[in-house]
């Protein structure tokens, strides 16, 4: 099953996303500039886990907030993190150095990709990977808890030592870590939502369950510039400036697109046990999988299913109302989309983006009549000629699909179609669909239907109540 989500999104005066220059991204589509925010940008908006350390970044964002400890973090200090769990281990400290030094080894480095200047590594002196690694909260003290384990093994004893000693490399590591239970849920589910690639065969791989497009605007834009200066305050000199620069900003209707796997999202979160092959029905490895898979049944993928449910619910929510941070400060562009369209496709995975709605850039035309939907301005047009393509697109190649449609404001942006004669002409504007709402999260009352487009959502794709799973997320991760 997939589920797609479709935004229009118009953004005041701003630079959300800027190139090596500081002047806001584009790219060129239809034959004309657009302002684009890249994919990167937006997906970090969103996880934003907040840093105590960053002066700039402190405060996490509401996906956070709702999901709680299960965010990961992208970090290259994990030998210092595997320092830390050492000291309650039990692992003697004689030899914590050499498995720190050994830690530093894990993966290969990406040539010309640090982005750390000599001045901040000289500020920051813990150990760390030659990369950046995407890890589960509880990854480190797991991997010390395997360590032990290996250190006292009988068979794993002295690749321990070789690999402390620098005599052997993560792969050999790895193939003790991987004899993990096979009944194991993932907890960071923004690891599960964005994937995780490594060089290290220590580190587990992950497919992304989620794809994120690029951001571009509906029509064409000419990036500004803003000449400022500041003041001293203190100057003697009267009223010059006592700085001077200037900086580039636009203003845009965008076009936002994810799509999501939900049934990788909930592989993601709790992987079924593979059966052994060409093993005996009574052999110790089908007797371990039988109750592994047993617990996988019972407890791992209801839980998963849960928190699959929670996850989206929160992820629409918080796209809707997360803007990239740059240069904020400046700019304060926080606006809200006019529009929300969540595809759910129950057969097949063939993804849509209904980017080419766009590729003839829209055009401002001036302002409604009152009180009748907008197909004049630039978050009108884009919403008309989106639900135009949207009818078009679904009727040529006979997809089959749910389709919800949010907005602040139906009666402005009704989601509407045109009936059209043979030659293009307009006949009759008909809805799209006839599931819309004007609340974003919404609720159930009593047997009715959900009363907002989430909790609609999250119970056709999930099964479950939005309220029933809404705070799925805050509970800590022994309780899920």
């Amino acid at each position: 099953m997939l589920i797609e989500i479709h935004m229009i999104q118009n953004h005041s005066p701003s630079n959300l996303n800027r190139d090596d220059l500081g002047a806001p991204k584009t790219s060129i589509f239809g034959g004309v500039p657009r302002a684009r925010i890249s994919s990167q940008c937006i997906k970090r908006s969103i996880r934003n886990p907040g840093n105590p350390d960053d002066v700039h970044n402190r405060k996490p964002g509401i996906f956070f907030e709702a999901m709680g400890e299960y965010l990961g973090r992208r970090t290259k200090f994990f030998p210092d993190l595997v320092g830390k769990e050492l000291e309650s281990s039990g692992i003697p400290d004689t030899e914590w150095e050499r498995i720190i030094k050994a830690c530093t080894n894990i993966a290969k480095k990406e040539e010309n990709k640090s982005g750390e200047s000599a001045e901040e590594l000289e500020l920051d002196d813990r150990p760390r990977l030659p990369q950046l690694v995407f890890l589960e909260r509880s990854e480190a003290k797991e991997f010390v808890t395997k360590l032990a384990d290996m250190r006292q093994s009988a068979n794993w004893k002295s690749s321990y030592k070789k690999w402390i000693d620098g005599e052997l490399k993560d792969k050999a590591l790895a193939s003790y870590l991987r004899e993990l239970s096979q009944a194991y849920q993932r907890r960071s589910v923004d690891i599960a939502l964005f994937g995780r690639m490594t060089t290290s065969d220590a580190f587990q791989d992950v497919e992304a369950a989620m794809q994120a497009a690029h951001a571009i605007s509906t029509h064409a834009i000419v990036n500004e510039v803003d000449y400022f200066t500041a003041v001293d305050d203190l100057g003697k000199a009267g009223g010059g400036a006592g700085h001077v620069d200037e900086a580039m900003f636009n203003s845009a209707c965008f076009y936002k697109y994810f799509c999501l796997d939900w049934d990788q999202l909930l592989y993601n979160l709790g992987p079924e046990p593979q059966k052994p092959k060409d093993k005996d029905d009574d052999s110790q490895e089908m007797k371990r999988w039988r109750e592994a898979h047993q617990t996988w049944t019972e407890e791992v993928k209801p839980r998963a299913n849960q928190l699959a449910a929670a996850t989206l619910g929160h992820f629409i929510r918080s796209a809707a109302l997360t803007s990239p941070s740059g240069k904020q400060n400046s700019f304060a562009s926080h606006c809200e989309p006019c529009g929300i369209l969540v595809e759910i496709k129950k057969n097949g995975k063939v993804a849509t983006s209904y980017a080419n709605a766009f590729a003839e850039p829209v055009e401002r035309i001036g302002k409604p009549d009152d009180d009748a939907a907008d197909e004049k301005s630039w978050e009108g047009r884009s919403v008309a000629c989106l639900a135009d393509h949207v009818h078009s697109i679904r009727k040529a190649y006979g997809i089959e699909s749910s389709l919800h449609w949010y907005s602040p404001k139906l009666w402005r942006y009704p989601l509407q179609y045109w009936e059209r004669t043979e030659d293009g002409k307009k006949k009759e504007a008909k809805h799209v669909t006839d599931e819309r709402y004007e609340v974003l999260c919404g609720e159930h009352k009593g047997d009715n239907k959900p009363t907002g487009l989430i909790a609609a959502v999250v119970e056709e794709v999930s099964g479950f109540k939005w309220d029933e799973v809404c705070d799925v997320g805050k509970a800590s991760a022994e309780e899920v």
